[in-house]
């Protein structure tokens, strides 16, 4: 079932219309361009992983709505969705905002989400203005406002029309959010709540608040109104009383001189005028949350290499054991550092010689003790250490042959590590360690 096309706002469509024409010779000209289509596609991409890795966040740490957590909450949010006509509900999540009071709706490919901040959800002391956020949220997916996010996002920085094109859809959720509610008051009182809290909305005269948006005609409201996303929350309630009573809000006249210095004023708002200014901060703070945790995966992963090198170096000193009688003592690298390690010919060909193959573009340095028993009984401990983030600390990661002591007891050599890594545990053969098993004997945060 579609969206009901009254709850539309009346200029949202022409200016997507004029968004769509606009956005489109954008892309065009990137395309024939090539190199402006790269970029776009490389920070596409980076968007992309910074906006994931967000996510992520938000599904391992907020509550998720369903049927077990929060199944009030839950049937609310599915009676609000088949009311906008939504037959695949978004997964809908409760998280700490710090004390914000907000909601938002977003996606990644195809999958769907609905982020309630917690302070909103208890500031709603009526349920019915929990069904108007909620089906505000919504309202993005049932008018099909996200999915052209990407392919509009040209149009977002277009003196005055990105701006009016956004603050049209939000009116849009409105009309939306109340039709989920199905209570006028509630709903306007939901939008106070997000003004001034669940208690003080509760006794503000709604008439009184409407009446606020008179003030948004001078320079200054024209000037932050013209270069906002968000219309102001006086006209979004007034607009919600219009739309049930025609004609009990009249049109407030904008500042003639707040329309011209609009784009140019808009920074100091932080508006749509602002655009390229807020991009690089938004861009900046998904980077600051990213690119860290890009990096500690990258550690990990070089990390996880040395684990399969020391159980193939294991393999290869047993097989040279049986073939031979003995283990053999090996060293390969001088220091582990940020770049790959690099062996010696020299190294390397010992290594060829037992059997093992080192890994290449590795960041690892590996050595291999052997002790001995009066009696002429060998075991080894081998050692792959690094430091592949470059802060001068080292971590380990060990693997032993240990043997008999001749009283049911089993034992390895001591720790034969170079670089004194940072440990997490004792780098010796203990209690709970097997043969043939590496083990990381350094803190997990250590690389």
């Amino acid at each position: 079932m579609a969206l009901d096309p009254r709850l539309v706002s009346p200029k949202e469509k022409p200016l997507f219309v004029a968004g769509a024409i606009f956005s489109g010779l954008v892309w065009l000209v990137a395309v024939v361009s090539i190199v402006g289509l790269l970029y776009a596609l490389l920070g596409a991409l980076f968007v992309l992983g910074a906006h994931a890795l967000f996510l992520a966040h938000v599904r391992t740490n907020a509550v998720r709505v369903d049927e077990r957590q929060l199944p009030d909450l839950h049937a609310r949010v599915k009676a609000a969705a088949a009311r906008l006509g939504l037959q695949d509900v978004p997964a809908v999540y409760v998280m700490n905002g710090g004390g914000l009071l907000n909601a938002f709706a977003t996606k990644l490919l195809s999958r769907r989400y609905v982020i309630l901040l917690s302070d909103l959800v208890d500031h709603c002391e009526d349920p019915r203005q929990v069904d108007f956020v909620v089906g505000h949220e919504l309202g993005h997916f049932a008018a099909g406002h996200l999915k052209w996010n990407a392919f509009l996002l040209p149009y977002a920085i277009v003196p005055w029309l990105g701006a009016a094109y956004a603050r049209a859809r939000e009116y849009t959720c409105d009309r939306c959010g109340l039709a989920a509610a199905g209570d006028l008051e509630q709903s306007m009182r939901g939008l106070v709540v997000l003004s001034a809290g669940g208690r003080i909305a509760a006794r503000v005269d709604l008439a009184a608040f409407a009446s606020q948006r008179q003030e948004a005609g001078e320079f200054w409201p024209t000037v932050l109104e013209l270069t906002s996303y968000h219309p102001f929350l006086s006209k979004r309630v007034a607009a919600l009383h219009e739309l049930s009573a025609p004609g009990s809000a009249q049109a407030v006249r904008r500042s003639v001189a707040g329309w011209i210095f609009a784009p140019a004023l808009g920074v100091l708002g932080g508006g749509a005028g602002a655009a390229p200014v807020m991009v690089v901060a938004i861009v900046g703070m998904l980077a600051a949350v990213a690119i860290p945790n890009f990096v500690r995966y990258q550690l990990k992963a070089k990390d996880a290499g040395a684990q399969a090198a020391l159980q193939a170096l294991y393999r290869a000193e047993v097989a040279a054991h049986e073939k031979e009688g003995s283990f053999r003592e090996l060293q390969l690298g001088e220091a582990a550092t940020r770049t790959p390690a690099a062996f010696a010919d020299a190294e390397l060909a010992a290594a060829r010689e037992l059997g093992w193959q080192p890994p290449t573009g590795g960041h690892h340095v590996y050595t291999v003790g052997v002790g001995r028993t009066q009696d002429g009984r060998q075991a080894f401990a081998a050692c792959a250490e690094s430091d592949a983030d470059g802060d001068g600390v080292y971590a380990a990661w060990m693997v032993w042959e240990p043997l008999d002591d001749g009283e049911g007891n089993l034992i390895a050599p001591a720790s034969p590590c170079r670089f004194q890594p940072k440990l997490a545990r004792a780098a010796v053969f203990g209690e709970g360690d097997a043969a043939g098993v590496p083990v990381r004997v350094s803190p997990d945060d250590v690389f």
